[in-house]
């Protein structure tokens, strides 16, 4: 199925009736469809600030200023009751378990596992590192949460809690994982542009696609059906094949990529934050599609957040600040599918 050129748009009428609910503003900008939350930070906006339960129609929104996490039901843009994290930490990250329906939340020394169903902690697994916790990555099918430090990526048991081991490496910049090859794609502060991946025996290989001498990477996404893993660096969004590590095709997108999100379904990549600067206003996001090679949809304004599809409804969640600075919106996009 292939995406087409234009865009469906949550029509403005339910964007003024979710804001309405849950108190945001709706976005300047015209064509901009559906806020169904407000980011009051832009200084806490970072890779893994949403998160989506297809199943259960949830979603997730890290609050990390006001140490909370704002639930919307996706199919009637409903606020759910707020789940208050603890005052004292600094949350950096949340991610789904859609298979158990937990949501899991990382503060620096340790990461907490929620019932989504109850709202109840259910166990929290302490960092295994004194320098803590930046990233985190969650395979469900596996059983295993990635979690990086400063040095290191460490495997938790999210059913024990326990440590499966861990995997030296330099700090990683962002991670990503293939729930069906279950292997690990890292990125770190190195020059050149290298991938590490962690085999699922924990062994360690790397992904050079131009050779090792291209810029820094900026941005990790996989597609679990291809076998395909998305890599953002310089002018460029590559497409390689996992297990041979080629390039199959290279989207030129003019500025680094920010973030990526892939719906395993329709092959769509968004691409979020293609800007050279965060003050170009010529900054926007765009749709990628995986099979055809086609850039399916491209609009305009500044996006430099999380990105989320919901892979139930095709659905893209995207932070932005709609060319407002300080005012940051959670805006819900759909491409149209094929016949």
């Amino acid at each position: 199925m292939r995406l087409h050129s234009r865009a469906l748009l949550i029509p403005l009428t339910l964007q003024l009736m979710a804001c309405a609910a849950v108190g945001c503003t709706p976005s300047p900008h015209g064509n901009q469809p559906l806020g169904v939350g407000t980011i009051k930070d832009p200084g806490t906006l970072g890779e893994h600030s949403l998160a989506v339960d297809p199943d259960l129609h949830m979603l997730y929104i890290l609050n990390a200023n006001d140490h909370s996490v704002s639930v919307t039901d996706t199919r009637t843009t409903s606020p759910g009751p707020t789940i208050q994290l603890d005052p004292g930490e600094e949350y950096g990250g949340i991610v789904v378990d859609p298979i158990k329906h937990e949501l899991i939340v990382n503060a620096v020394y340790y990461v907490q596992v929620i019932d989504e169903v109850s709202r109840q902690l259910t166990m929290t697994v302490n960092s295994p590192t004194t320098d803590g916790i930046r990233l985190m990555a969650l395979d469900p099918v596996a059983g295993r949460l990635y979690v990086t430090s400063n040095d290191v990526v460490s495997i938790l048991n999210v059913a024990t809690g326990g440590i499966d081991g861990s995997v030296p490496m330099g700090m990683a910049q962002h991670i990503a994982v293939d729930t069906s090859s279950h292997r690990v794609f890292v990125s770190t502060s190195d020059p050149g542009g290298v991938v590490n991946v962690i085999q699922p025996d924990g062994g360690v290989t790397f992904l050079r696609p131009h050779g090792g001498g291209s810029p820094g990477v900026s941005a990790l996404a996989t597609d679990p059906s291809l076998d395909r893993v998305y890599i953002g660096q310089g002018s460029s969004i590559d497409a390689v094949d996992e297990r041979t590590g080629h390039v199959v095709h290279s989207f030129h997108t003019g500025c680094p990529a920010g973030n990526m999100a892939v719906n395993p379904h329709t092959h769509a990549v968004w691409a979020t934050g293609l800007g050279c600067s965060l003050l170009d206003k010529t900054n926007h996001f765009e749709v990628l599609d995986g099979l055809t090679y086609h850039t399916s949809l491209t609009l305009s304004g500044i996006t430099e957040g999380s990105v989320i599809v919901d892979i139930s409804t095709g659905v893209a969640y995207i932070e932005t600040n709609g060319g407002m600075p300080f005012r940051q919106y959670v805006q819900a996009y759909a491409a149209p599918r094929g016949p």
